[in-house]
């Protein structure tokens, strides 16, 4: 992915981010007098206001409009060796929507024609060339790279040509001047990036691209085609288990329990939260200064994944799969966990060079990766078959997911300045996304084996995107090392990090913005100006300042108005409001000392009222926690969490050994209201090594039971927030 390339520094191939529209002028001041005197004779002919399905009263459209493109086959100088054979036929529904977007940008860009709006009702391509070679593209495409196709004729017989049928709609009279000036300023040329440009009209028979495939049970990359990676969990025999996460040029894509949960680029960020019911969810925007709630609610797709067998090796000795990297993040302003970060592992292998995957998120503020190294006992177990079987059925199951998606009206109801972000994602998860799933369940011999040699890996850094807030580079080093056994910094040289062993390290965000329940606090006599995140629109939330003896002024902002001032005082108050908007955020500005004094200190909270609040360890009801309410049953379920990637081994394992009452009833724990977490656990690890008895008069089973009784301690010690809170969430509410 570019967000590598820029922030290991390691490789300067290309830019961050390509765009993929812009600004584009007539070619020549003849042709533009000529092509606005054709069109204004074209369109006095023909009826300005004939209806189309589905517009509203109030709007006005032009008739059908029928503009034909040229596009020769070398259009693209660093490809001028090569034939691009485009494919002949109509566009997918899919890649309709994709171009009405790109043009659509253009209007939202251009100032005179922004309250324009094209409906695109078909566009196909069709040859005029007398034979279509077909030459191998050899070139590694660059998002630099420009395709400008333009109306009229070209002298060449080898070009293909792109025919759109359009509207034109606005909710002001429309008229022909209007018209023929957006004809000639945004239709006259269309101006794309390679990647796009093949994406929408390439032929997906011709032509070569990166495929690989990493086998290795502990390399979270499992497929890499084009600028499409995708991370998953496999188990020691080959199956891939689930894919968590898929990276593109664009964005990274999380995805957790069979739904996408976050969209997230450099600077902006999709956040799918649940509705007013389990199978609902309504999608946040997430910007550097803003958040914006969609007002619908959308129906979670119901996907059927696959779920391969996993027989564990018996009388065998396996490696340990809980191995390799574990972050702990959390703000540096509370000390809170932050369990919304996407987070990158960047590396160096002096093998395979720079390396780099997205962590999984395990919830409660903690991510994991593992680490592969040079076993041969994992080729003692490999399946080539069920390898490339649960790759091609897995990536079917993920390509119904992406699809399912109505990302295209989600992006209709965003802001104008979440536009540009839309259209990234937009063009990922209608094109780039599917296409490279798609090519993976129907056409996997075609990709090759990436190398599975791994040697000294050094220079560890994690780059932490939080929504919000800027990205961060986070070295991993001895200062930041943890000791599991005693939760304190471990002191050892980082370069003799052993990826066969957990490696725990903490990390800290700025935490330069604020959410909703937890309390702020400022000290002294510097000013504070920060973004405030609730979460959602349409609540109320309630204000609590306190500005002791020496006067600070805070004022609370929403929707850029003030809502809320204190005024110069020293004193403390409460006060509710509602945020009555689509935006979801409150910007509140501490102005200290306000009437000429120093060493001031205040505090001030934000509750949204009657919601459970949830840390690490403790759910609660308001900032003075109270107790909340059982209003379901706690349930249960064996060894293993509801969605945990890691069902495959841990199920089997727990039943085997005789840890499944353990787990039934450290599964009534963590459903029970006003429980402690750290004691379930503290419980849980006691029960198993009591079961563990059993097994004394086999010294060696004995010691393997105690030893996998402290993995499943560990596990649900780092990883049992993620089902914890969503526990307590479910069964626990709090009464006004």
């Amino acid at each position: 992915m570019v967000i590598n390339k820029v922030l290991i520094g390691n490789d300067q191939s290309s830019s961050l981010w390509s765009k993929w529209f812009s600004y584009f002028i007539p070619t020549t001041v003849i042709g533009t007098v000529l092509f606005l005197i054709a069109s204004t004779i074209v369109l006095s002919l023909i009826p300005l206001y004939i209806p189309i399905k589905d517009l509203s009263a109030d709007d006005f459209y032009s008739s059908s409009i029928d503009l034909k493109y040229n596009m020769l086959r070398s259009l693209v100088p660093t490809l001028s060796e090569n034939t691009m054979v485009l494919s002949s036929g109509n566009l997918t529904s899919d890649q309709v929507k994709l171009l009405e977007t790109i043009i659509q940008n253009k209007f939202y860009s251009n100032p005179n024609f922004k309250n324009l709006r094209i409906n695109i009702s078909e566009a196909n391509i069709q040859s005029t060339a007398r034979i279509r070679s077909r030459r191998t593209i050899q070139h590694r495409l660059s998002n630099e790279d420009k395709v400008i196709i333009s109306q009229g004729q070209v002298n060449s017989t080898e070009y293909d040509q792109l025919q759109i049928l359009f509207r034109l709609v606005r909710h002001a009279p429309l008229t022909k001047s209007l018209i023929s000036s957006a004809l000639v300023n945004i239709f006259n040329q269309i101006e794309f990036n390679v990647t796009t440009f093949l994406a929408l009209f390439g032929d997906s028979t011709s032509g070569s691209s990166a495929r690989t495939i990493s086998y290795h049970v502990k390399d979270s990359q499992i497929i890499k085609f084009n600028s499409v990676n995708v991370f998953g969990i496999k188990d020691y025999t080959g199956n891939i288990q689930s894919i968590y996460a898929i990276q593109t040029d664009n964005a990274i894509y999380t995805i957790k329990n069979g739904q996408i949960v976050q969209i997230r680029s450099l600077y902006e960020t999709f956040v799918f939260n649940n509705g007013d019911s389990d199978n609902q969810y309504k999608a946040l925007l997430v910007l550097k200064n803003n958040s914006y709630e969609i007002s619908t609610t959308y129906q979670k797709p119901n996907i059927t994944f696959p779920k391969p067998v996993f027989s564990f090796p018996q009388n065998e000795s396996v490696p340990n799969i809980f191995s390799g990297i574990l972050v702990e993040l959390n703000n540096k302003i509370n000390s809170r966990s932050v369990d919304s970060g996407t987070l990158i592992l960047n590396y160096l292998d002096t093998n395979q060079g720079n390396k780099s995957v997205i962590m999984l998120n395990m919830g409660g503020g903690r991510y994991y990766v593992p680490l592969p190294t040079n076993d041969s006992l994992f080729d003692k177990y490999f399946d080539s078959n069920k390898f490339r079987t649960t790759i091609t059925q897995q990536s079917y199951a993920y390509l119904q997911l992406f699809q399912a998606y109505p990302i295209v009206d989600i992006c209709s109801k965003v802001p104008d300045s979440g536009k540009s972000f839309c259209s990234l994602v937009v063009q990922d998860m209608t094109v780039t996304i599917p296409e490279a799933l798609r090519t993976a369940s129907q056409h996997i011999s075609q990709f090759q084996w990436q190398s599975q040699s791994f040697s000294q890996m050094s220079d560890f850094t994690i780059v932490a995107l939080v929504p919000g807030e800027e990205s961060m580079i986070i070295p991993l080093n001895a200062s930041n090392l943890i000791s599991v056994q005693s939760n304190t910094r471990a002191a050892r040289n980082i370069n003799d990090l052993d990826p066969t062993k957990l490696n725990t390290f903490s990390a800290q965000t700025n935490g330069a913005r604020g959410q909703c329940n937890q309390q702020t606090v400022a000290g002294n006599d510097i000013p504070d100006d920060r973004i405030i995140d609730v979460g959602k629109a349409h609540t109320t939330v309630k204000f609590s300042y306190q500005t002791y003896v020496i006067k600070d002024n805070i004022d609370v902002y929403y929707m850029n108005r003030q809502t809320f001032s204190t005024g110069c005082v020293g004193a403390s108050g409460v006060t509710s409001f509602a945020l009555d908007g689509d935006e979801s955020t409150i910007r509140i500005n501490v102005s200290p000392n306000c009437a000429g004094e120093t060493n001031t200190a205040w505090v001030y909270s934000i509750e949204c009222t009657n919601e459970l609040i949830c840390e690490d360890n403790i759910c609660y009801c308001g900032l003075n926690q109270q107790k909340s309410e059982q209003i379901l049953n706690a349930s249960q379920n064996g060894c293993g969490g509801e969605g945990s990637p890691y069902n495959f081994i841990i199920e089997p394992l727990g039943d085997g050994w005789g840890f499944t009452p353990a787990c039934n009833d450290h599964d009534q724990c963590y459903g029970g209201c006003n429980k402690i977490r750290s004691a379930c656990d503290a419980n849980f690890l006691e029960s198993m090594q009591e079961n563990c008895v059993k097994f004394l008069p086999i010294v060696p089973l004995h010691l393997s039971c105690q030893g996998w009784a402290t993995i499943y301690y560990l596990a649900v010690h780092f990883a049992g927030t993620n089902f914890f809170i969503p526990g307590q969430q479910k069964n626990c509410r709090c009464v006004t």
